[in-house]
């Protein structure tokens, strides 16, 4: 989901909805199967905080009985045992090994979250008949804008084409997903809400199950395009490398590819960093891309930026966390950096890491650092001259 956040930084960032990210390093697993509720209370009548969409390795805390406590994204739940064939050692699910990364096709819909959406929208399938897309992707809106319409629509249909060029990875299929467009923000909470583990959370659009929810609001075009596209990044980093990326990973990329400079007509130029800065009297104001640049210079001339191998080896809760908006942040540029940096000296290496990646290779930091033939101590000074010279 994409979060927001105030200030003058205007910072936006996002995460994909019901993604676990791999636990800490030694830390004991609980291996769940796909459809597992995650519920408040050790209960069978506990409210839920969440159903899982694929099978999961989930942090263990505890456990009462038949009942497991879990990390789930910023929260703890519990999960029961009860239909958790080879859980209870931490076997995957009938003695088979975890399947590896690799592509998987597009998602339809899940029916219903899709006719929840129909229903808050005040659409029918007859009713959108008629304007039925954004780019490749069905669209279901309450939207009455014609023209922002079409601008999104232009957007949408070069966002897969701009990701195979910009990271070498050819999304498996075709789309098959839908993206709901809510006029009203009103609108979008309530179908957020029901999400459980994003009640309450301040998002602009988040992404699961077959679907993109996004709000328009009367905000800046640009805005919400950069939403869109971030969304529609993690559709494809699902369909062109695999799902359950590491947090610095999915994230890095879906931001990496929104920050990109989005024309008037709706063109998107990938190689070229997006956002805006405006004075207003004594002070400049940064939005998008540039907002999140400008925090990066200010962490790392402070020192509290986490260090490279730290962000890559972040499991989801601590880089959802405290300091989260920073995290995207270097997560973004990080990737930036690595096919931009250097007059693009590390990009081979890098795409040649995201294709072992959906070859089933892991996708640790350690073997980005092989990847890449650098260590650590030079990509940091590398990363933090770019990060600079490219803000000035």
């Amino acid at each position: 989901m994409r979060v927001r956040f105030g200030g003058l930084l205007a910072l936006g960032l996002a995460v994909a909805l019901f993604a676990p990210g791999p636990s800490q390093a030694g830390e004991r697993t609980l291996h769940v199967r796909a459809g597992t509720v995650i519920r408040r209370a050790p209960n069978a009548k506990a409210p839920r905080i969440a159903v899982l969409a694929e099978p999961a390795d989930l942090p263990r805390i505890g456990q009462q009985g038949a009942w497991v406590e879990v990390r789930w994204e910023k929260t703890t739940g519990w999960v029961s045992l009860a239909g958790q064939a080879g859980a209870e050692d931490n076997q995957p699910l009938l003695g088979s090994a975890a399947e590896p990364t690799h592509p998987v096709p597009a998602r339809k819909p899940e029916a219903g979250r899709l006719a929840r959406a129909r229903s808050l929208l005040g659409v029918s399938s007859e009713k959108t008949a008629k304007n039925a897309h954004l780019g490749p992707y069905h669209l279901l809106t309450d939207l009455p804008s014609p023209e922002r319409i079409a601008f999104l629509d232009r957007l949408a249909g070069q966002v897969e084409t701009a990701y195979h060029e910009r990271y070498g990875r050819t999304p498996i299929g075709a789309p098959a997903e839908t993206v709901l467009l809510f006029e009203r923000e009103g609108a979008y909470r309530t179908y957020q809400d029901a999400e459980g583990a994003l009640a309450g959370a301040e998002a602009s659009g988040h992404s699961g199950y077959g679907l993109v929810a996004i709000w328009d609001g009367g905000r800046p075009t640009r805005e919400i395009a950069e939403t869109l596209v971030h969304e529609i990044v993690h559709l494809l980093n699902r369909r062109a490398i695999g799902p359950q990326l590491p947090p610095w990973l999915d994230e890095g990329i879906a931001d990496d590819l929104a920050h990109s400079r989005i024309g008037d007509d709706g063109a998107l130029f990938s190689e070229t960093l997006g956002g805006t800065a405006f004075k207003a009297g004594a002070r400049i104001q940064y939005f998008g891309a540039r907002a999140a640049l400008r925090q990066l210079v200010e962490a790392q001339g402070e020192g509290t930026a986490p260090s490279l191998p730290d962000l890559l080896g972040m499991p989801w809760e601590t880089f959802v966390g405290t300091g989260a908006d920073l995290h995207y942040a270097q997560a973004s540029f990080f990737v930036r950096y690595l096919l931009a940096g250097e007059n693009g000296a590390l990009a081979l290496a890098f795409r040649g890491f995201l294709n072992g990646v959906a070859e089933g290779g892991e996708p640790s930091a350690e073997t980005l650092e092989k990847a890449l033939g650098r260590g650590w101590p030079e990509l940091e000074t590398g990363f933090r001259a770019w990060v600079v010279r490219l803000s000035e």
